[in-house]
């Protein structure tokens, strides 16, 4: 506490102020006066009285309260101090607000169950939230894990919270099915994300569901295993089969966006039309907004994801709570010095610290001694300075729980109610102990209340068995309206190579790259050269595409690449000779806040029409006539078309390109056909 010193100066009387009752403590004296004493010190001054004048008085919190703390921590506070054990002597405190009517202090041990505390502790803050709608609440733990438990029941009982810090991110639902769909489209060989994915609220799928469809995930692509579904030939649910395939559409999305989206933006919208934005309480929100911040960071500095990073985020984060309406804060016993609350709510009381090692080195400052280390013996013997000094160490660290816990108690205005669970297998009340709780509890005396036991083992069991049955998930699964409606690949629109999914999406962003290292070419050669094979082989080997397929695609994109170069059309979409030729052009589209790609642009030089190509690698099912496939793909890909020609108007305006008029097509490079679309 401040302690005032009168400082008596022959020429000039002062008062001086310091913090804590040690001269060797200078905090809280003007420089001013700081001068004065060192002068009168070296000079010799004599007439120096020293008169030490605590201050007592408590003006927060009520009389009841500090009633209850002077009896209470004079049990467990030595009368004398001992700086070697950490010992500072408890100074009474004298209240200056009047009591309050009802219990100031009380704590409640609740047996096994830390689910019965924190519901117990929920119970109370609704009830004075009811009551007292204006109060301010605090919630107090020595650490994050204590605090947890009280964290989720006051979620599920919708009492809005702030503080940061709180429940880790592995147990906060949202964030861990969008950590599971990151693992996904990071490497969709993860059949365990993709399990996950199923299972989360977005989709939906039972356990019984899943079961059947698992054993198929190692076979079949997204797009296979959505016509297998589709087909009626599993046993899977028809609520099972509609769900399965609202996740698979979603996902069957993001593999045609794969590498065309920014990284966030192709994230985000696979996360909106999963329904993830709206499944989820809005509590949940700023988990899954922390998450998208990280992965904008990666995109930043890498452009890339890297699990690893975000998978050491998400076990070591703690989720926040931010409102402008919250009157219950949640923050560690640390935290909490120097704020004051009407209510009180210290949780997780009995939980142990972190269990005392046995450092190879134990040191000691002692001020009259000096520093004192001692290393590990070679055998437990009693006696040594090593044991000596780990005494000293607990000792101090038993003497700062206290002092913690007088902060925490001390914060309340009005109440304060302290929480704990114990076992309760060899005793109930527990037996006495050395330990901080024991000793705690048995200073309080009657303001100790032990919960009884209920209900029984076997009962607990069972709810947590019922509980652990019971799936939370949408009620149905329609498309989020804010999401374009997605499309999963049919026969009819199937690639023409049957790589499977994954691959065809890396063999379309090879030959993507291979068209555009061709349009790079000063003159359009009359077939690939090795270099662009090389390049489109090393591309796909660098998205791990499997050695029993390299070979074979390969070969196709060469075999493509060709039937491009043979063809007149094909040779005039790639030549060099057009004004402002772009290949693999980035535009950003406001109205969506995402990233578009071009495959092919460029202004005709003769008629000064600005043409934007988009190339598409499907053919002709069997049976199919020509004019019917472009008419299917023209309607299929038109809105996209739309988009890119809008955009390109906006960039020509920009660059104050003379263009006629603007024109938009697909091109089939394994069937080398042109075919115009009406934007």
């Amino acid at each position: 506490g401040w302690s005032e010193y009168n400082f008596v100066n022959p020429q000039s009387p002062r008062t001086l102020f310091i913090v804590g009752d040690a001269m060797q403590s200078i905090y809280g004296f003007r420089y001013a006066d700081v001068g004065l004493f060192l002068k009168a010190q070296s000079e010799g001054i004599a007439g120096v009285v020293l008169k030490p004048r605590a201050l007592t008085q408590n003006f927060r919190t009520q009389a009841n309260v500090i009633s209850w703390v002077n009896q209470q921590f004079k049990a467990l506070i030595p009368e004398n101090g001992d700086s070697r054990l950490g010992v500072v002597p408890l100074t009474k405190a004298e209240a200056v607000n009047p009591a309050i009517e009802g219990q100031s202090v009380a704590i409640h041990v609740f047996p096994d169950d830390v689910h019965r505390e924190a519901a117990f502790i929920a119970e109370k803050i609704v009830q004075i939230q009811a009551s007292h709608p204006a109060s301010t609440i605090a919630v107090l733990g020595r650490s994050r894990a204590a605090i947890t438990p009280t964290s989720l029941a006051l979620a599920q009982a919708k009492i809005d919270v702030i503080g940061s810090d709180l429940t880790p991110y592995n147990q906060r639902s949202a964030v861990a099915d969008l950590m599971s769909l990151v693992r996904w489209l990071a490497n969709p060989a993860d059949s365990i994300a993709l399990l996950a994915i199923f299972r989360a609220p977005m989709v939906g799928v039972t356990f019984k569901d899943i079961g059947l469809i698992a054993p198929l995930l190692s076979d079949q692509s997204i797009s296979s295993l959505a016509e297998l579904i589709q087909s009626g030939s599993t046993s899977v649910s028809a609520d099972g089969c509609a769900r399965l395939l609202h996740g698979l559409a979603a996902l069957a999305w993001a593999e045609s966006k794969r590498d065309r989206l920014d990284l966030t933006a192709w994230i985000q919208q696979t996360w909106a039309r999963l329904g993830g934005n709206k499944a989820y309480p809005a509590s949940e929100v700023l988990d899954t907004g922390a998450l998208f911040d990280q992965i904008r960071q990666q995109e930043v500095s890498s452009n890339r994801l890297d699990i690893s990073a975000l998978g050491d985020w998400f076990e070591k984060g703690y989720s926040k709570a931010e409102s402008a309406t919250a009157c219950v804060e949640l923050m560690t016993l640390h935290k909490s010095k120097g704020l004051e609350f009407d209510h009180v709510f210290i949780v997780g009381a009995a939980r142990a610290g972190r269990s005392g090692d046995s450092p190879l080195l134990r040191w000691y400052r002692d001020g009259n001694r000096g520093l004192m280390i001692a290393a590990k013996p070679q055998s437990d013997r009693q006696g040594s300075v090593y044991e000596y000094l780990a005494y000293l160490n607990k000792a101090q660290e038993q003497q700062e729980l206290i002092r913690l816990f007088y902060v925490g108690v001390t914060r309340a205005k009005r109440s304060c109610t302290i929480t704990a669970t114990q076992k309760s297998e060899k005793a109930w009340p527990p037996a006495k102990t050395p330990a901080f709780w024991s000793r705690f509890c048995e200073a309080a005396g009657t303001t100790v209340h032990y919960e009884p036991i209920k209900p029984s083992p076997e009962a607990r069991s069972s709810a947590v068995a019922e509980e652990v049955r019971t799936l939370r998930r949408i009620k149905s699964v329609d498309t989020p309206s804010d999401a374009i409606s997605p499309t999963l690949p049919s026969a009819a629109t199937k690639p023409f190579l049957s790589f499977g999914n994954l691959n065809q999406r890396r063999y379309g962003t090879a030959l993507h790259r291979a068209v555009e290292l061709l349009s790079r070419l000063t003159t359009v050669p009359a077939s690939c050269p090795k270099e662009v094979i090389a390049a489109a082989r090393f591309q796909l080997t660098n998205a791990g595409i499997a050695k029993n397929v390299l070979e074979a695609q390969v070969v196709s994109i060469e075999q493509h690449l060709n039937n491009l170069l043979a063809d007149e059309q094909g040779r005039w979409l790639i030549s060099s000779e057009h004004h402002d030729a772009a290949s693999e052009l980035s535009l950003w589209h406001r109205e969506t806040q995402r990233e578009l790609i071009i495959d092919r642009t460029f202004i005709e030089s003769a008629s000064r029409t600005r043409w934007v190509i988009d190339y598409k690698s499907s053919q002709p099912i069997e049976g199919e006539a020509l004019a019917q496939f472009i008419q299917r793909e023209s309607e299929k890909y038109r809105e996209q078309l739309q988009t890119y020609c809008s955009l390109i108007t906006l960039y020509d305006q920009q660059k104050q390109n003379d263009v006629m008029e603007t024109k938009a097509a697909l091109y089939f490079p394994a069937i080398t056909v042109f075919a115009e679309v009406a934007v």
